[in-house]
């Protein structure tokens, strides 16, 4: 009996990690860009120092960045039923990407301004990916799948979050904000490319499938 939870959690993570290619490479994409629009919330105050912002601003902008964040997630259900998964889950990758480029090279007003693709790709990742692992879990075991997803995520971000700010102590603000958009601009190739084929792929499935009947 004691052994009975190790089974169970080895269950989830084999249905999880292990078994449905589409729900493996959402539970990835979830993680890493959870991530990539995390990173740059440790960097935004610095870097708003940086540009010159008076201290005064500082709550303004974060409010702002909250709300993009809430909006993207409002209008997430419409803009997917009007231009498809494929366009929004490419959205949420290019962003981050425009994001630290824009930060990095853009300074200034520019600058600040392209910061706000991060928190528009935060708001569209926590509906459209967190909708679509829900919707394939079955509810008997959905809150643990979404903690395990949960935990991959600040796992990685323990051992990868110190990195980030030793970079920043030794290069500067501007290479590192230029290697993470690299980096980000790799995952959307070993990543999430995978899943917008799976996803169209699953779309055209399912037209068939309606004209079909």
């Amino acid at each position: 009996e004691t052994k009975q939870p190790f089974v169970n959690l080895k269950g989830i993570v084999r249905f999880l990690y292990f078994g449905d290619d589409l729900l493996r490479l959402i539970c990835l994409n979830t993680t890493v860009f959870g991530l990539a629009t995390f990173y740059v919330i440790w960097m935004l105050q610095p870097y708003w120092q940086e540009q010159g912002i008076p201290l005064s601003y500082f709550g303004l902008l974060w409010a702002a960045q909250s709300f993009v964040i809430a909006a993207a997630s409002k209008l997430c259900v419409p803009m997917e039923k009007r231009f498809g998964p494929v366009i929004l889950l490419g959205c949420m990758g290019i962003l981050p990407i425009v994001g630290y480029l824009g930060m990095a090279w853009g300074g200034g007003i520019v600058g600040i301004a392209l910061s706000f693709a991060f928190f528009i790709s935060r708001g569209l990742n926590q509906v459209i990916l967190s909708d679509a692992l829900n919707k394939r879990t079955p509810s008997s075991f959905r809150a643990t799948a979404n903690s395990m997803v949960s935990f991959m995520f600040r796992g990685i971000y323990i051992v990868t979050g110190p990195m980030i700010g030793f970079l920043i102590s030794w290069q500067g603000m501007t290479v590192t904000l230029t290697v993470l958009g690299g980096l980000v601009a790799v995952v959307c190739v070993l990543s999430l490319r995978p899943l917008l084929r799976a996803v169209r792929a699953l779309t055209v499935v399912s037209a068939v499938a309606v004209s079909g009947s």
